[in-house]
């Protein structure tokens, strides 16, 4: 599959919570951790989705948010997945920090230089 999506992430659906017009699909990768997905009730019936079926999630590297500390920070997003910092590609403008999941994923992020050196 081609995709600008630097992140494919290989898993298979646990659990679908269906809306009237969306629904969120947790999908458990590899390591154990869960991905929760929105996506339209229209493409859960065209992609014929059902626990246990095998997917692939695709997350643009832009789309990451990376946060520090213990504590879980206070976002509207569901998705908080432990990791660890593996490399850091600086660049002028923003850099690529390439992030290593439990159980051998990884996911790159791109996120501003300010934020880095923040961070």
């Amino acid at each position: 599959m081609k995709t600008s999506a630097r992140n494919q992430l290989i898993g298979a659906v646990s659990v679908i919570r269906r809306g009237a017009v969306n629904a969120e699909v947790d999908v458990i990768l590899k390591g154990g951790a869960i991905l929760t997905a929105q996506i339209t009730m229209p493409s859960v019936a065209a992609l014929e989705l059902a626990p246990g079926k095998a997917v692939v999630a695709l997350l643009k590297a832009s789309w990451v948010m990376v946060g520090v500390g213990e504590e879980a920070p206070k976002v509207s997003s569901g998705n908080r997945l432990r990791c660890v910092v593996a490399s850091v590609t600086p660049g002028p403008v923003n850099s690529e920090v390439m992030i290593s999941l439990v159980g051998g994923e990884s996911i790159v992020a791109t996120i501003s230089s300010e934020s880095v050196e923040s961070l």
